[in-house]
């Protein structure tokens, strides 16, 4: 049983190896990385397991750029909580859409 508390990758890495090798670039160039430094991620994340925290940014870029098929909870579930279901809509700035009405403390 996986532990909610714990990054989990394996999304990441399907949906990275589905796209054609031309997709990968853009899809890493529009999260503002390269496409060496998340292949190093999945390689270091396919080989022993070993846990490798992403910022948090980098997080919601992946999510974003990958329509949700990455969910950013995946990633790093100690700053993304798990979405409960009756707020699973996100906003086109993606933040979920029930704090479309709260601003930030100034």
């Amino acid at each position: 049983m996986e532990n909610q508390n714990y990054p989990t990758f394996e999304l990441l890495w399907n949906y990275y190896h589905s796209l054609p090798v031309h997709d990968r670039t853009l899809y890493a160039y529009a999260c503002k990385t390269s496409p060496g430094y998340l292949r190093k991620i999945l390689y270091k994340w396919k080989k022993d397991q070993k846990i490798t925290l992403i910022d948090g940014a980098l997080c919601r870029l992946l999510d974003e750029n990958s329509k949700g098929a990455v969910p950013r909870e995946s990633l790093r579930p100690d700053i993304w909580p798990p979405v409960v279901d009756g707020d699973k809509r996100r906003s086109k700035y993606g933040r979920r859409a029930s704090d479309a009405g709260r601003r930030k403390p100034e």
